[in-house]
């Protein structure tokens, strides 16, 4: 028999270490899913910290991500705020085994994961919107009115009519606002503005309501546009529609603050928090930025001022909606729901609007002791101004667009289009 040179030991050092290596991450990852499936369940997810979310990203193609990143992982990510403070952000994993749509209509598997904590800014869902843009001629100065055309609240009635002076000629394209919150205060505390432009770069005249039908009858208020006028709703508590609200631009966005926001449509005004707070996105590093997608989104309009149909919008972030937290929506249709907030509630069915879960209470990022309202993206679809959002406490209910709340925004982690 022919003597065999050993160059090297068969089982060195080295070898064994490599082994352990491989050893190592072998029980850390059947850790990892035995701990992620306990996790929501004890309230206490498995964490990864400082995710590469491209790594993420092809794990989900090759069909892993369930077993490598079950229900509950949490995905930890930093965000930096526009002072320079950096906070922890986890990531929760609330469906591991989605797929995602992009533009073209093809499809990929997808792993949908939503911010634990609340956002850091209040942010209105929608701007009060203007209500009327002076005409290609101009409107010279003088006296205006306008006329209610259907009830609402306790202010707004059927024939009432309400006149305001200007005190200057106005050129085309200037933007009347005003009466803000018009169904739950005097009319007369109300007043019209004129901005030069959608963006509110110069208040132009400011003008007090009072009762009459003086001067030139600019035309009637209606639930929905009606002429010249746009819907009252929409003036005096903003727009509930996903597709054109702040919050969608400004989730999908990391310029710095006056950047971020452009008009949706002619209404459409600049909303404060758009001139201090820079987009979402500036947050967060490159390469969290780069790994996300576009993809499809379906959000239903209201039955006031849209015909109550199915929106697509490609987002790369998205406020969730009703359905996919597995509460019981108006109207099915807004994506499938997530089964995170099914056994993080501990329901066996969707749960019903209009009352309280603490299982669902959303904590402040910088403050974790501290409850938040939280935004969804389903509008309430009876008018055209309020969306559905969960209180601090848990109870899920819908307040108007114009009111400024946080978010626990969610995304899909994808290689579509990549």
């Amino acid at each position: 028999m022919a003597n065999s040179e050993i160059t090297s030991p068969v089982y060195t050092d080295e070898t064994a270490q490599e082994n352990g290596k491989k050893l190592d991450t072998i029980a850390i990852l059947l850790g990892n899913i035995a701990a992620s499936q306990r996790a929501i369940a004890n309230a206490q997810p498995e964490v990864s910290m400082d995710v590469d979310l491209n790594t993420v990203r092809q794990i989900v193609a090759s069909g892993a991500a369930p077993k490598i990143y079950p229900l509950g992982t949490q995905l930890v990510n930093t965000y930096t705020d526009k002072d320079g403070k950096t906070y922890s952000c986890p990531w929760d994993v609330v469906q591991p085994d989605d797929t995602a749509e992009g533009e073209t209509g093809s499809t990929a598997p997808a792993l949908t994961m939503q911010m634990h904590y609340a956002t850091l800014y209040d942010i209105p869902f929608s701007a009060n919107q203007a209500f009327y843009i002076v005409p290609e001629a101009g409107l010279p100065a003088g006296t205006y009115h306008v006329t209610f055309g259907f009830n609402w609240g306790t202010n707004v009635k059927t024939g009432t009519t309400w006149q305001f002076t200007t005190s200057k000629a106005l050129a085309a394209g200037t933007l009347l606002c005003g009466f803000y919150s018009a169904p739950d205060v005097a009319i007369t505390s109300c007043k019209v503005y004129a901005y030069k432009d959608q963006y509110k770069s110069e208040l132009l005249d400011t003008c007090t309501v009072s009762s009459g039908d003086e001067g030139t009858d600019l035309g009637t208020f209606m639930q929905k546009e009606n002429g010249d006028l746009n819907s009252l709703q929409a003036v005096a508590y903003g727009d509930n529609r996903w597709w054109k609200s702040v919050y969608r631009q400004w989730l999908n966005s990391d310029q710095p603050a006056t950047k971020w926001w452009t008009p949706q449509d002619k209404w459409d005004m600049m909303p404060d928090c758009a001139k201090t707070v820079p987009g979402f996105l500036a947050g967060f590093s490159e390469d969290f930025k780069n790994a996300l997608t576009r993809t499809k989104v379906v959000t239903y309009g209201n039955t006031v001022t849209d015909d109550g149909s199915a929106v697509i919008t490609y987002d790369k972030v998205f406020l969730p909606s009703l359905e996919e937290i597995y509460c019981n929506p108006q109207v099915k249709g807004e994506g499938a729901y997530w089964p995170y907030w099914k056994e993080a509630t501990g329901a066996t069915a969707p749960q019903a609007l209009w009352q309280t879960y603490p299982l669902r209470i959303t904590r402040d990022l910088a403050q974790p002791t501290v409850g938040r309202h939280v935004r969804l993206r389903s509008a309430y679809r009876g008018t055209a101004a309020t969306a559905f959002y969960v209180y601090s406490d848990g109870h899920v209910i819908y307040w108007y667009a114009i009111s400024a709340f946080r978010s626990a925004p969610a995304c899909k982690i994808t290689t579509l289009g990549q």
